[in-house]
């Protein structure tokens, strides 16, 4: 009976070890999987603004993660997303991410945002036409968003940019007088200089239009004319304050007396 027992015994402590290492789940060579990293979002090489943020993906949680990033960048680490959010400076952007089981370099492009016309009233032309609108902030080195007039955004190059408002110009709230449209029987048009910019260009708000036949009308929604103060009145554009001047005080053409400034001359 007792070689049974010792028998039995034996083969108990023989497998005792193999049995308890099934409960714990251990063993000497049963290590986790190094973690990979996956993709980023944007991608690498993708260019990007100065505040994006960089979400970098792993296939686990990366042990021992650590970032190097330049100042004004931080990063945090939710299981296996990393995030890293700027101020990115303008430039070219490499980011190095170690962990435990490896490591990665991320290499992004960051345009530097052109900042001369932030907030500014500019006019600018495209296709023939004149548009009016402030810019809102610089989108790239070249280019800048605008809200324009009517209420929409649009992205503009600023070679594209024909003048910014001068907002206490000497001209502002002048009444002028310019030719009319002929097709339409149309004599003369009055209107209120409510815009000045720099490159010369006045915005005018049409009031009121004499007609071939004598009548005058007054539109509910003024027309919009933008004329440059060297256009030459036959040509459609208006008197400026010195030219009008030149007609009352040295004997000019009084057929051109076509600028009133009551506030200087009493006139309306």
């Amino acid at each position: 009976m007792k070689p049974y027992i010792n028998l039995f015994t034996g083969i108990c402590l023989a497998l005792a070890p193999i049995f308890l290492c099934g409960m714990d789940g251990c063993s000497p060579t049963d290590e986790a999987d190094p973690a990979v990293f996956v993709s980023a979002s944007p991608a690498d090489g993708s260019t990007l603004q100065e505040s994006a943020t960089i979400v970098a993906t792993f296939d686990a949680p990366p042990s021992g993660l650590n970032v190097q990033v330049p100042a004004g960048v931080t990063f945090s680490v939710a299981g296996s997303v990393v995030t890293i959010t700027g101020g990115f400076q303008p430039g070219p952007l490499s980011l190095v991410l170690t962990w435990d089981d490896g490591a990665t370099v991320l290499n992004y492009t960051v345009p530097r945002v052109e900042d001369r016309y932030d907030g500014d009233s500019i006019i600018f032309e495209q296709g023939g036409t004149i548009y009016e609108g402030r810019v809102l902030e610089g989108v790239s080195e070249d280019e800048v968003l605008v809200r324009l007039t009517d209420g929409s955004d649009e992205v503009v190059n600023v070679n594209d940019i024909a003048g910014t408002l001068i907002e206490d110009h000497a001209d502002l709230e002048v009444i002028v007088k310019l030719l009319g449209d002929r097709d339409k029987g149309e004599k003369m048009r009055r209107g209120i200089i409510t815009a000045v910019y720099d490159n010369g260009v006045r915005k005018i708000e049409i009031d009121a239009i004499d007609f071939v036949d004598g009548r005058r009308g007054w539109p509910d929604v003024p027309p919009i004319r933008f004329v440059h103060e060297d256009t030459h009145f036959n040509d459609g554009g208006y008197l400026t304050l010195d030219e009008f001047a030149d007609i009352i005080f040295n004997g000019g053409d009084s057929s051109a007396f076509v600028l009133l400034r009551p506030d200087v001359f009493g006139f309306r």
